[in-house]
């Protein structure tokens, strides 16, 4: 138990170097990407909760043609990137789709981001901006930079849309100011609305997203304006939407997203199922089995060798074995010595024992035959039946000769 503390107090140790050093790398996120999904610093997802703590139904959705009810409210956050000189704009697909939304009476909140958000972050977080609004003169407390290519300005006219290059205002829409910043008579604007369509789909606009991000959505009055904006344009039995195709380019409509989100659940356990096929196929479940495989003895391993010499019609090879078997039998049994060579071996031989010596000695050497090509062919005196008849005779005259010895030739 002593042991087992220190390892435990480690452990801990551990666990909060590490949850420092991911808050470190999330305080020094650079680019902005406003996700719902993202829980940095620039990112929506404590936006997303708040809704949901609220009462307000959300859902995030990353096709550049997402299925929208009149009823819902879209909020697209994107980043601001200036005026482009040449190319077709890459949100130009969930542009049309949002366009087609606020036509059918719709309702969208644009959140625009500066692709620094480091530098605007230690901007806005130095001191707050007042916004009041333009009816009741509400004023509240705001963290927000004006950004490079988004400037909302009131003229005698109504509101002048700045350079937006997403979603922006058109020059025959009506504009209203809601939100100003300072005071009731200041130009500068900070959301204006626009009433689109025979339908009057509302299209609102902040000129900075900054106050909804997970870093500000809890400081000064940022959470209360969020609500306030979201609440005054969501209508009754409506949700709200998280666009992700206005932040990184969105994705084609696929079978699953058009069957629904119930084949979303299908199809991700069906890939699960799969991947845990796979590895438990991978894996032997319980004891190896035991392979018991008879062993083989002499006599098989000689049956299989004397039936490659017959099917090869090895001849020359059977008399050379018998002759040198016969060889040194004679020379044990006569105490010969092994340098004796065979004509002196073969006086101490009866007759009929050294003749047929002779003449396996005779029909074990090859006939060497070469052909007009050059090719050798060899072949021998005997066939196998003949050669089988001379083995035999000499086993019978060495048992004669040495009736009392155990060794045979087979």
């Amino acid at each position: 138990m002593k042991g087992l503390i220190p390892r435990f107090a480690y452990g801990l140790v551990a666990i909060l170097i590490i949850a420092a050093i991911l808050l470190t790398l999330g305080q020094r996120e650079s680019n902005a990407r406003p996700s719902a999904n993202s829980y940095n610093p620039s990112g929506l997802h404590a936006l997303q909760e708040l809704l949901n703590r609220n009462g307000i139904r959300t859902r995030v959705d990353r096709l550049d043609d997402p299925q929208l009810k009149p009823s819902d409210v879209v909020i697209a956050a994107y980043v601001e990137t200036g005026p482009r000189d040449f190319g077709e704009s890459p949100l130009k697909a969930i542009e049309s789709s949002l366009k087609s939304h606020l036509e059918a009476g719709g309702r969208v909140l644009v959140l625009p981001f500066d692709r620094d958000f480091r530098a605007n972050s230690f901007s806005a977080v130095k001191e707050t901006t007042p916004i009041v609004d333009a009816i009741s003169g509400k004023v509240l407390q705001v963290n927000s930079t004006p950004l490079e290519h988004t400037a909302l300005s009131v003229t005698q006219g109504g509101v002048t849309p700045g350079g937006e290059t997403f979603l922006r205002f058109a020059f025959e829409d009506t504009l209203y100011a809601a939100w100003l910043k300072k005071n009731r008579q200041s130009s500068e604007v900070f959301a204006a609305y626009a009433s689109i369509g025979e339908k009057s789909g509302i299209l609102l606009r902040t000129s900075a997203g900054l106050f909804a991000t997970n870093r500000f959505i809890d400081k000064a009055d940022n959470s209360v304006l969020a609500l306030q904006l979201i609440k005054g344009l969501i209508p009754e039995g409506g949700q709200v939407v998280f666009s992700e195709a206005s932040i990184d380019g969105g994705i084609a409509p696929s079978l699953v997203h058009v069957l629904g989100p119930w084949a979303t659940g299908i199809w991700i356990q069906l890939t699960i199922l799969f991947i845990v096929i796979v590895f438990t196929l991978g894996f032997r479940f319980g004891l190896p089995a035991v392979e018991r495989r008879t062993q083989k003895g002499q006599r098989e391993m000689i049956d299989a060798i004397s039936d490659v010499y017959l099917r090869a019609k090895s001849t020359g090879v059977a008399l050379d074995t018998a002759y040198e078997q016969a060889d040194r039998q004679i020379r044990r049994n006569l105490k010969l010595p092994a340098h004796l060579s065979s004509q002196e071996r073969d006086r101490h031989l009866p007759e009929t024992v050294a003749k047929l010596l002779g003449q396996v000695n005779m029909m074990r050497q090859p006939i060497v035959r070469v052909d007009e090509k050059g090719r050798q062919h060899l072949s021998y005196h005997l066939t196998p039946a003949q050669a089988l008849e001379l083995i035999r005779q000499l086993e019978t005259e060495l048992n004669e000769f040495f009736p009392k010895s155990l060794n045979r030739i087979s």
